[in-house]
């Protein structure tokens, strides 16, 4: 898409629209959000994600911290401090849940 692909462009804003409109419809299903949170590889890995994501959500009061977006490592908040609702970046730890039940079923 950086390099000027029109169909990695396309392709990433049909995903991002994808999100924003599974989110919206969520909401309006529950009544409203608390937080937002971003998970697995490009949830965790993407700032561009998440920026073009919350960009589409502001109706719901997302937003999005610029700095703290773009130094997040591993867990943490990355909407400003009291902002509701909050927008977290959470790493899937997939690894540590396929360890536990392997555990289980080894009992």
């Amino acid at each position: 898409m950086d390099a000027g692909d029109h169909d990695a462009r396309l392709a990433y804003e049909v995903y991002v629209y994808r999100i924003q409109t599974s989110v919206a419809a969520m909401c309006a299903a529950i009544g409203g959000i608390d937080g937002l949170v971003f998970a697995g590889g490009a949830g965790e890995a993407s700032p561009r994600l998440r920026t073009d994501t919350c960009a589409g959500l502001g109706f719901l009061g997302v937003r999005l911290g610029v700095s703290c977006n773009h130094t997040n490592q591993g867990d943490g908040q990355v909407s400003p401090e009291g902002v509701t609702p909050a927008v977290l970046v959470v790493q899937a730890r997939e690894d540590l849940e396929i360890a536990r039940h392997v555990r289980e079923l080894l009992r």
